[in-house]
C-alpha cells in the first residue's frame, strides 16, 4: 500500500511542477537573454556585479532578478515534459539577448 501511495505521489509530481515556477516562460526568456547579454557586455565584471547589472537592466523592463529563483526555474525547465517550451526558449532567449545588446551596448 505504501508503495502505491509513493508511486502516486511521484507520478503526480510533474503535473504540479508548474506551480513551482517563479517566472513565466516569457519572463524566464527575458531574464536568460539579459544574463547572456550582461556576460557579453560585462566580461570584466565579477559575478556579483553582473547579477547587479542584470537586476538593474531588468528592473527597467519591470522585472526583478533573483538568481536563486532563476536557477530553480532553470532546473524545472530541464524536465522532459517541458521539451516543447524549451524549443520556444531556444528562440526567445537569443532574441532577448540581441534586444538587450541593442538597448545597452553603447553604455557598457
Amino acid at each position: 500500500m505504501k508503495i502505491w501511495i509513493l508511486l502516486l505521489v511521484l507520478a503526480s509530481r510533474p503535473l504540479f511542477a508548474a506551480q513551482d515556477f517563479h517566472y513565466s516562460l516569457e519572463q524566464f526568456a527575458l531574464i536568460a537573454g539579459y544574463e547572456e547579454c550582461v556576460r557579453e557586455l560585462g566580461g570584466q565584471l565579477g559575478e556579483d556585479q553582473r547579477d547587479a547589472l542584470v537586476d538593474k537592466l531588468l528592473r527597467q523592463r519591470g522585472l526583478s532578478y533573483q538568481p536563486r529563483r532563476v536557477d530553480s526555474d532553470r532546473r524545472l525547465w530541464a524536465y522532459p515534459e517541458y521539451a516543447s517550451q524549451r524549443g520556444l526558449l531556444a528562440y526567445m532567449i537569443p532574441a532577448n539577448k540581441v534586444d538587450c545588446l541593442e538597448r545597452n551596448g553603447a553604455r557598457y
